[in-house]
């Protein structure tokens, strides 16, 4: 059986996700393009079946928004002089269209855009974990070039007593350190 490839990368997908009002979103027209219908055709459906997309689903740019879409990306220029505003669907709203184009293509790429918008909630949630460990690391860092600098055997101690054991020891082999290294040596708690 010959391999399957998804019918849209990820990239593609990715590149069409916004962030509006503090959401990820993405616009009907690039869904519309992404099922391959027209974007009269996406919204005539979604207005069908209302009852099935509150506003935590999909809502109206304003304005504004608008404004801002068609200024930074080019593929919205034909809605510069539009009056009709586009709409936005969340996460749930994308799911929820599932439910209401039923081609074939439509539940396909349906299931791609779900699985981007999951993958990029993951990166967003190591971004936030890296993030927390650079600030605990840069802290840490800051800790013991400050013992290092004021060289006396009590800071030594203190940042020791900190779980900075490890540390020392791999500087106190660098050759920069070797003229500190008797200094670590004589600290009261040695070294492993």
């Amino acid at each position: 059986m010959p391999k399957e490839y998804p019918i849209v990368l990820f990239g593609e997908i990715e590149q069409r996700i916004f962030f509006v009002c503090g959401q990820r979103v993405m616009i009907d027209r690039d869904i519309a393009d992404l099922y391959q219908v027209e974007t009269k055709h996406l919204n005539r459906q979604v207005k069908r079946n209302s009852e099935r997309f509150p506003v935590e689903f999909m809502f109206q740019l304003s304005n504004e928004e608008k404004d801002q879409l068609v200024t930074n990306w080019h593929r919205f220029s034909s809605l510069k002089h539009s009056t009709t505003r586009p709409y936005a669907f969340t996460e749930h709203g994308v799911a929820m269209l599932s439910s209401v184009l039923k081609s074939k293509r439509a539940i396909q790429v349906n299931i791609q855009i779900i699985k981007t918008f999951i993958r990029l909630r993951e990166i967003a949630s190591t971004h936030k974990e890296l993030s927390r460990k650079l600030k605990d690391l840069d802290h840490n860092s800051v800790r013991f070039i400050d013992c290092l600098l004021r060289s006396d055997s009590s800071s030594l101690r203190v940042a020791q007593d900190n779980g900075l054991r490890m540390t020392f020891a791999v500087f106190a082999h660098l050759p920069f350190y070797q003229s500190r290294s008797s200094f670590i040596s004589r600290s009261s708690s040695p070294l492993p």
